[in-house]
């Protein structure tokens, strides 16, 4: 929907609650933590290792991932279940802040300063920024803080990736090993009673390998989220993974592979499966007359396939002040004419007829904070149903609302959004200025790297490699006409490129292919080393089904 906030950006860091969830006893229990929290109450739950971890920060993490769950609409998850793997994460998320201590590391002020101007630029309103953020029981300086934690949690990781480097280990297990060491040496003080009933226990042991209360959670979690199933029958699930996956850890061990027991059940078995597949894999003994056999018989996967690398620059087409008057003149003049009986038709009509420049929306409820500054001011500004009496400006375009229902909290509303779509005259000039941009890209006075610096209206610039002919750009945009014009064009030479479907969307494309691979067919010398690793993991995986029959 154009004109709500963009919360997935902002979930990824300051986990948004679901209006959905409002009602729930978790989202009570958060907003009566919240109330606390501003009275200058500050509520403990527990000692770790002599540091306060706060009720709010546990509260926030149980309706971050009910939300997750939520969102599935399938059935109702139990808040022991959430309550648990919430408990538990910030556990390990206070060890691993703990062990970047420990390893040094720490987060420049710089970063973190970056970092929040890239979230509130998102937003694109200051003043709806800091509302969203009170919402959610922020402050400026509490959301630095979270942000400093997100960034450390996240070096930490970086962290082992490169110890993984140089060992040639793996970092998540790394990682894992050292989380498992703190967990072991951890102590928990004044443990608030409510959280009693939430620590550590073995629920079930089996053949040496002990599964904890956490370690059911956490996979009957996992499984909810990717499957969308109700909790009772993915537990059920989890019980038979739980029993074949120690069966084949058992197996392993029969060939001399050992993991250690210190690490929670799940990463054992995930260990004992990379372990046991990579001894069968060493194992194997190469019979080259199969060998040539199985590169004939997958010979296509090892051809070299056409892919180009290119330098790419979006500029986006600015409307006049001429447009976006002539634009509000027609909703101002659309507005006279409409009613509460026709304002469905009147707006579906106009979308019918210049679908790239008006859109027609049923919104249905939403509360505060869900909608940009200026149109959520319009929504709430009446107690009854009615057409609201003015144009309302937004980043968006122009607005014509009908509120058609209000009650305390939330409103139901829909809207005609007429769109600031440049003019010719304006898409002339833009391409002039695309023409200007070209030939400073041509005379090396910029790179595609440094355009952003020049010009205010640059959108985008990046490098994408081993673009194929399919007409993807991962990662940006699907558009076979671009790609083909991108592979046809001169190596090294600056191109702009606007079609009637770039036009509408507002943009135009500046680019220079730097590489270019034709289709190439190999031979089993030229890439027999990665023929080798394959077909040894092919009758590795041979292997594997027969012991496991």
């Amino acid at each position: 929907m154009a004109i709500r906030k963009f919360r997935k950006i902002m979930k990824l860091v300051i986990f948004i609650v679901a209006i959905a969830m409002i009602g729930s006893g978790a989202w009570l229990t958060f907003t009566n933590l919240l109330q606390h929290h501003s009275a200058g109450e500050t509520q403990y739950a527990y000692q770790l290792n002599g540091e306060k971890v706060s009720k709010v920060k546990i509260a926030r993490e149980e309706n971050n991932l009910m939300e997750q769950l939520n969102k599935m609409g399938q059935g109702k998850t139990s808040k022991e279940l959430v309550s648990l793997i919430a408990f538990q994460k910030v556990i390990n998320d206070e060890l691993t802040l703990q062990l970047a201590e420990d390893m040094k590391i720490k987060v420049p002020s710089s970063e973190i300063k970056e970092e929040y101007e890239k979230i509130e630029n998102s937003i694109g309103n200051k003043e709806q920024f800091k509302r969203m953020l009170s919402v959610q029981g922020y402050s400026k300086k509490s959301f630095k803080a979270m942000l400093e934690e997100n960034l450390l949690l996240q070096k930490v990781m970086e962290k082992f990736a490169e110890e993984a480097k140089k060992s040639g280990k793996d970092g998540n297990l790394l990682f894992q090993e050292a989380l498992a060491k703190k967990r072991n040496e951890m102590k928990i003080d004044k443990l608030s009673p409510e959280y009693e009933k939430l620590q550590l226990k073995v629920v079930e042991e089996k053949d040496g390998f002990k599964i904890t209360n956490v370690d059911m959670a956490d996979r009957v979690t996992q499984l909810m989220l990717m499957t969308g199933e109700e909790e009772a029958k993915v537990t059920e699930e989890v019980k038979k993974q739980f029993e074949e996956g120690i069966a084949f850890a058992k197996k392993a061990q029969e060939k001399g592979v050992l993991i250690s027991k210190d690490l929670p059940i799940n990463v054992q078995l995930a260990e004992y499966g990379k372990a046991f597949f990579e001894k069968l894999k060493s194992e194997v003994k190469i019979d080259e007359v199969e060998l040539s056999r199985f590169f004939q018989a997958n010979h296509n996967r090892y051809n070299q396939h056409a892919s180009i690398d290119v330098d790419v620059a979006v500029l986006k087409i600015v409307p006049s002040k001429e447009d976006i008057a002539a634009i509000e003149k027609k909703a101002e003049e659309t507005l006279k004419s409409l009613k509460k009986e026709n304002f469905a038709k009147i707006g579906a009509d106009l979308q019918k007829k210049s679908p790239e420049t008006v859109i027609y929306e049923e919104l249905g409820w939403f509360e505060k904070g869900a909608m940009v500054k200026e149109f959520e001011e319009a929504a709430f500004s009446s107690k009854e149903a009615q057409i609201y009496p003015k144009v309302i400006s937004t980043q968006f375009g122009k607005h014509l609302l009908y509120i058609q229902e209000v009650q305390e909290n939330k409103v139901k509303a829909a809207h005609i959004l007429f769109r600031e779509v440049a003019s010719q005259a304006s898409i002339d000039k833009s391409l002039k200025e695309a023409e200007s941009i070209k030939e400073k890209l041509d005379k090396k006075e910029v790179t595609f790297e440094t355009l952003k610096n020049i010009n205010k209206n640059l959108l985008f610039a990046h490098t994408f490699t081993g673009v194929d002919k399919s007409g993807v750009i991962q990662g940006f945009v699907t558009d076979k006409a671009l790609v083909d014009t991108m592979y046809a064009a001169e190596m090294n030479k600056v191109q702009i490129y606007s079609d009637d479907y770039a036009k509408k969307a507002g943009i135009i494309y500046l680019f220079s292919k730097t590489k270019q691979e034709e289709d190439k067919i190999v031979s089993l010398e030229e890439v027999q080393d990665r023929v080798r690793d394959e077909y040894r993991s092919w009758r590795a995986q041979q292997e594997l089904q027969k012991i496991m029959n």
